[in-house]
């Protein structure tokens, strides 16, 4: 049974907050750190008691959701369908809309206690998996992400990418040592967007990153040598960058994966924002309220940006048609605005194509107004 979150417990977790909140914002490669990680076993109590207590927004959530669901998650018959595959409603209707990400995460709760309740391990299985999904992609909310992260592990054995997954919440919550840690006995990248490669380039592991994503191009060109460009963006070695990009762009089908395609067409695109990144002058953008495009996941992402007084004041996502941008729409803008510009902004793990878009969009509106 959830309980209520223990003041106590709310003191610690506002202490270290801002400490994980600044260390997101600014980027690995950023100056920008927190003064002393959060203690191991202070992390430990957060995701223990995470794991017991209702979060905050709980009783003023309501539970709803198609009756006409199928709460075994039985192998899906008919087609794609929302009203009666869970997977579907949570992925169509859970996912794109921020709105109601508490209520998908409340629903899945349900499900475990469902499928306990009726033997329902397949049913059980999913909801577990997508619980540690809910509370890390979507709410950000780290203590119980991890908590359901260990609870997979436990359950039904550990994977790389979840492994990724657990590493990132322990660095978002203040302890970069323990990330590192969770992620070493990874020596490789097997991941399809290369989430691994991602992630030690965002804690600043800069040429071990370099490592897994040459090793990567060994047998999948277009990612590898992708995620090397994204590394030296991070880096600040533009020049380096766009060398990688260009081999991303021009990889050999037959050597990469099944996503060449839209990865090329990144590198493309990436290829184009380096070059509006070196020639951007905010300085010389004239005030004003600016948008432009760039393809996401799915198809175009549009981007308004405010500019006053020669400083980028808003950044914000006008259109989309995105099913997994997850915090992508809230992080990047924020980032663009610390960092006042569009360089070495890193991803948001899990989104980082969507991510990407939001970075090229704005580069290329704030273009607009260069005079």
């Amino acid at each position: 049974m959830l309980r209520v979150l223990s003041p106590t417990l709310l003191m610690i977790t506002a202490a270290y907050l801002p400490c994980a909140v600044s260390s997101s914002v600014a980027g690995a490669g950023s100056s920008t750190a927190p003064a002393k990680e959060v203690p191991p076993a202070t992390i430990a109590k957060l995701v223990a008691d995470g794991g017991k207590t209702k979060p905050a927004w709980w009783d003023q959530t309501t539970l709803n959701y198609p009756q006409t669901l199928d709460l075994t998650w039985a192998p899906a018959k008919g087609g794609w369908n929302a009203s009666t595959q869970v997977g579907v409603w949570m992925w169509d209707v859970i996912n794109p809309n921020p709105k109601r990400w508490q209520e998908g995460t409340k629903f899945l709760h349900f499900v475990v206690s469902n499928a306990k309740q009726k033997k329902l391990p397949e049913a059980e299985r999913n909801a577990i998996l997508g619980l540690g999904h809910c509370y890390g992609d979507l709410l950000q909310d780290w203590p119980r992400a991890v908590y359901w992260y260990q609870q997979a592990d436990a359950q039904y054995g550990k994977s790389d990418e979840r492994t990724i997954d657990t590493a990132n919440a322990y660095w978002r919550m203040g302890n970069k040592t323990l990330a590192q840690q969770t992620v070493k006995p990874l020596n490789q990248d097997t991941t399809r967007h290369g989430c691994l490669i991602k992630f030690h380039a965002d804690l600043g592991n800069y040429q071990f990153a370099y490592q897994l994503g040459q090793a990567k191009a060994s047998n999948n060109e277009d990612i590898g040598w992708f995620m090397c460009g994204y590394t030296a963006q991070l880096e600040g070695s533009w020049a380096k960058a766009l060398d990688y990009f260009k081999k991303s762009a021009a990889s050999n089908q037959n050597r990469s994966g099944r996503d060449w395609k839209q990865t090329t067409t990144r590198a493309t695109a990436a290829v184009e924002a380096i070059t509006l990144f070196e020639a951007l002058d905010l300085k010389k953008v004239t005030d004003g309220v600016y948008r432009d495009v760039s393809t996401g996941y799915v198809g175009p992402i549009e981007v308004e940006v405010t500019v006053a007084a020669k400083k980028i004041t808003s950044v914000k996502v006008t259109n989309h048609h995105e099913k997994q941008f997850y915090s992508a729409f809230v992080e990047i803008p924020a980032k663009v605005l610390a960092k006042q510009h569009v360089k070495g902004v890193d991803a948001t793990l899990g989104a980082t194509i969507t991510s990407e878009a939001v970075v090229y969009a704005s580069a290329k509106a704030l273009k607009q107004g260069q005079r």
